[in-house]
């Protein structure tokens, strides 16, 4: 295996990725002694449990970049609904400069509107991509820990057969 190149995060990066990681026990089970006529197969215990300790490790801070998308979720929904506040109020002190004629309070009556229809479309659009985002990095992040579960109790159901 080789280590993993990851961007800069305030969580400290990992050796291995878990993909890497389930690589490692996978090849474990493909490298092993197969016992004819049975589907058992003897691995090495050692490098087994090594691999499964380095996922251990490496969970948790998977775990902490998922929690990370959906903080940075959060930040983008509240800066979405301050924008739309900021809009709301500069439209409402533009309409409230120009109260002394009956036309222009109409037309600036409409441009507020526009303004929060905008700004609601925007928000609402914000906070679609920002679940979408979420969504898909927690699926793949749950993907990866399926998988790895899998490997493992496979690994595990295999040391267990006699």
């Amino acid at each position: 295996m080789t280590p993993l190149s990851v961007e800069d995060t305030s969580i400290d990066a990992p050796k291995f990725s878990v993909d890497q990681l389930i690589a490692n026990l996978v090849g474990l089970l493909e490298t092993g002694i197969k016992i004819p006529f049975t589907s058992k197969t003897v691995i090495d215990e050692e490098r087994f449990f090594d691999a499964v300790d380095e996922l251990r490790k490496v969970l948790p801070a998977e775990f902490e970049r998922a929690r990370e998308v959906v903080s940075r979720e959060s930040t983008i929904i509240a800066d979405a609904q301050n924008r739309a506040e900021t809009l709301m109020q500069q439209a409402h002190a533009h309409v409230q400069s120009l109260v002394s004629q009956e036309e222009i309070v109409r037309m600036a009556t409409e441009e507020a509107s526009r303004i929060q229809e905008d700004a609601q479309r925007s928000v609402a659009q914000q906070i679609s991509e920002a679940d979408r985002y979420a969504e898909e990095v927690l699926g793949q992040l749950e993907t990866k820990i399926a998988r790895a579960l899998d490997t493992i109790q496979n690994g595990r159901n295999a040391l267990a057969k006699p």
